[in-house]
């Protein structure tokens, strides 16, 4: 709000009245600003240990507008955020575009990368203006390192039990994660 302030004099010498007039100018803003993400592009790397509900990390965008029209709220999308039996995989804080591992566990041997978008979009009043949220978009890779959660297996080769027989006895011990190097 601007506030501008004159005082007016009169020049007649028999009337020695002084006017003031205040004028209060009060600037609205339009939402002429779209989201602005601080990437096209987010990758997070996590382990696949990390317990369900876990924050992953963070996404962010800006607004330089004011109020409600620099006000920002994120939604996922992507059809990795739906896994086996309907269950929705990971949660974003509509507010702070924080990034959570919902109440499921990941296993690098079944899938080693998830992509999702993120929508983040101004609330600006489309009814109140003539400028209508627009909402700006950014990808979201999440990839999953493998974690040694394997036992080894171990495989004992005995040769036969004829006493004639000089073959040695083999031992296998085999690691399955030690093959995803």
């Amino acid at each position: 709000m601007f506030t501008v302030r004159q005082q007016l004099t009169t020049e007649n010498k028999l009337n020695d009245n002084d006017i003031t007039i205040q004028l209060s100018i009060v600037i609205l803003d339009v939402n002429d600003h779209v989201p602005q993400f601080e990437n096209e592009h987010f990758q997070f790397i996590i382990s696949e240990n990390i317990p369900p509900g876990a924050l992953i990390g963070r996404v962010q965008a800006h607004d330089p507008d004011i109020f409600l029209n620099g006000k920002i709220s994120y939604t996922l999308f992507g059809h990795d955020l739906i896994q086996t039996g309907n269950r929705t995989m990971f949660k974003i804080d509509k507010d702070t575009g924080e990034l959570f591992l919902l109440d499921y566990a990941l296993d690098y041997e079944t899938k080693k990368e998830y992509t999702l978008m993120v929508e983040a979009k101004d609330h600006g009043d489309v009814e109140a203006t003539l400028w209508p949220s627009v909402p700006s978009y950014a990808d979201i890779t999440i990839t999953v390192e493998d974690v040694n959660d394997q036992k080894p297996q171990i495989i004992f080769t005995l040769p036969n039990e004829d006493k004639q027989d000089n073959s040695v006895k083999f031992m296998n011990i085999s690691n399955p994660n030690l093959n995803h190097g």
